[in-house]
């Protein structure tokens, strides 16, 4: 298929959801891990097919994310010179993870529009409303358990960070939708048992946490509303606090080994604010002063770290450490390996995205774009907690599509015609879920 203006939507949805469909493959029918790479040449690919159907011209919506991406890599090679270099082989492995989520933040800027953001929300909710069913399957008929529960993407460890997110994303959608009168009750309550059930079977127990920060910032981002929205907020506090404690018993019904994350003490000593490090022997939440402390000689470790690429998990640098498993998290391996100024650039462009939101609150007025708005912001929120709780924002199944959801304020800002993509042509709203 020939890639146009017309269609290169859905060259960005296959970069999206092919890397799903072959962890599929490979842990149910053992294909090889070896084309993974190709997933990043494919990304790079539709970027530069995008560019070249623009000819090149730039649009001044799109200005502050290529400021973005050109800090990214700046600060990539800044670190690499600074340290002298890396081998070829080490930089192949780290600066695709590296890139993962800004380049998936320029992809959806430069080829969706808000009817293809829409699109996208209503398979992702298929797709997790599918997912359940197999995991319900594997739960009851094959006995699996916990994190082995994978549905569509496998029966082995390992799924739990492309559950969550996509759970993230299908409840974050529907609860603001409900709230804007664009989403029924049954359709909610549909899309919040699937969620739900995906994480007690799963034992995603971050994502009750999530869903808290999900249903109070849907709440505070729309403080000074209509009495007709209020009507909906009301039940949403109510209904939705005896659904989450439902939900929360359920889950250490199944999962009784959690119950010490009842307390708050506990959660932070699993978290690793206590005196220790938490289940890992890296702390979540002290990362840097703990890693910068033990590896760190000078200043200018503290601001470039040891440069992208030499501390790969192909390095001599992870032979050494890899019982820190510093490589469990997007936080410790930016930190190690471009300092100070490679955090800042990675929190940056997520803060920069909930300010974006935020601002844009104010000068908006149609309700489908509100929407958006509303659920950029607090999508930004929960990627800024998944850069210190996993490697989500770098992985090879999520950092793509952590990206794309990155890039929904992108995607409204440069919609200023409102029903109108930007070749002018009018489009269909997708089908309310």
């Amino acid at each position: 298929m020939r890639v146009t203006k017309d269609n290169i939507h859905v060259w960005t949805y296959l970069a999206v959801f092919l890397p799903l469909l072959y962890r599929f493959f490979t842990e149910n029918f053992g294909m090889s891990y070896i084309f993974m790479p190709l997933f990043d040449v494919f990304v790079w690919g539709i970027i530069f097919l995008a560019i070249r159907l623009r000819r090149g011209r730039l649009n001044k919506s799109d200005i502050d994310i290529w400021i973005w991406f050109i800090l990214f890599l700046l600060v990539m090679f800044m670190s690499i010179f600074i340290n002298e270099g890396t081998s070829v082989a080490n930089f192949f492995y780290e600066f695709r993870p590296y890139l993962r989520m800004i380049l998936g933040v320029l992809l959806g800027t430069l080829t969706l529009s808000i009817v293809y953001i829409d699109i996208f929300y209503y398979i992702v909710t298929w797709l997790m409303r599918i997912n359940f069913l197999v995991m319900l399957y594997q739960f009851a008929v094959m006995g699996l358990r916990k994190d082995y529960v994978g549905g569509t993407f496998g029966n082995t460890q390992g799924c739990n960070s492309i559950q969550n997110i996509l759970c993230v994303f299908v409840f974050s959608i529907s609860l603001v939708r409900f709230l804007y009168h664009k989403l029924s009750i049954s359709d909610l309550m549909i899309n919040f048992l699937t969620t739900m059930g995906i994480s007690v079977l799963a034992e995603i127990n971050m994502f009750f946490f999530e869903m808290i920060i999900i249903m109070v910032m849907a709440i505070l981002l729309n403080v000074h509303i209509s009495k007709k929205i209020m009507k909906r907020k009301t039940l949403l506090i109510f209904g939705g606090g005896l659904a989450v404690l439902g939900g929360l018993s359920l889950f250490l019904m199944l999962n009784p080994d959690r119950l010490f994350l009842l307390s708050i003490n506990n959660i932070l000593d699993y978290l690793g604010a206590g005196s220790g490090s938490g289940v890992y022997r890296i702390s979540r939440v002290k990362v840097f002063p703990q890693l910068g402390n033990l590896f760190f000689d000078s200043i200018k470790d503290w601001l470039f770290g040891f440069g992208v690429g030499n501390c790969s998990t192909h390095s001599e640098f992870y032979k050494l450490n890899s019982v820190l498993q510093y490589d469990y998290f997007s936080s410790s391996m930016v930190f190690l390996q471009t300092g100070i100024f490679g955090v800042m650039v990675n929190l940056g462009v997520i803060l920069y995205s909930a300010l974006q939101s935020v601002c844009m609150k104010k000068v908006i007025h149609d309700v489908r774009r509100l929407i958006w708005i509303d659920s950029s912001a607090i999508l930004a929120v929960i990627m800024l907690i998944m850069f210190f709780y996993n490697s989500t924002l770098r992985d090879t199944f999520t950092g793509f599509l952590s990206g794309v959801m990155l890039s929904i304020i992108y995607i409204i800002k440069k919609d200023k015609n409102g029903e109108k993509n930007n070749e002018g042509m009018y489009l269909i709203h997708a089908k309310s879920i």
